[in-house]
């Protein structure tokens, strides 16, 4: 075709179809990236629960509900709109964050990043991106919201531990020598 790389990108093309929602069947990579995410997911709603924070939980929980909804989509997209119906649910999880930051500032930085998304897909589907691409970005987006809520539950899990400790040394007798 001139640009060079046809059968190369003829392959990598039949890969993003086949592994991001295209026509074909759904590969063994996209069940792989799957499963992947439901740990990662369980592992922030676990860790938040652990951390007895209702914000944290809210923010694991909604996380998670995003990311169903995005795996639904992932199945139900097809070619056309994909990055429409992502950007849908990033704006909802957004508008989400955004709530619950009027009363804490912990949720403020998902907000900003799930408005980034909002951005970035309206940015994909103006200039065009192989599907590839926008999951590889996107993706990474995902799992700094989820570092960021279990980073989040275990600082707090440290700072109620090492204020249990304080406490219980402060009650503890001084034995007297």
């Amino acid at each position: 075709d001139g640009r060079g790389g046809g059968r190369a990108r003829a392959g990598s093309q039949r890969h993003a179809e086949g592994d991001c929602g295209g026509d074909g069947p759904i590969g063994a990579w996209a069940w792989i990236t799957i499963a992947y995410y439901a740990a990662f997911h369980s592992v922030a709603i676990v860790c938040a629960w652990r951390a007895q924070s209702q914000i944290l939980l809210a923010c694991a929980l909604a996380l998670f509900v995003g990311w169903i909804f995005a795996v639904c989509w992932f199945f139900v997209g097809g070619k056309h709109g994909i990055s429409w119906g992502y950007a849908v649910i990033d704006a909802g999880l957004a508008a989400y964050f955004w709530r619950l930051s009027e009363r804490r500032l912990f949720p403020a930085l998902l907000f900003y990043l799930h408005a980034f998304l909002v951005a970035y897909y309206l940015y994909a589907s103006i200039v065009g991106m192989t599907r590839w691409w926008a999951a590889a970005f996107t993706n990474r987006i995902v799992e700094l919201a989820l570092l960021y809520v279990i980073f989040g539950a275990a600082l707090r899990i440290f700072a109620r531990r090492k204020q249990s400790r304080e406490a219980r040394r402060q009650r503890a007798p001084l034995n007297a020598v």
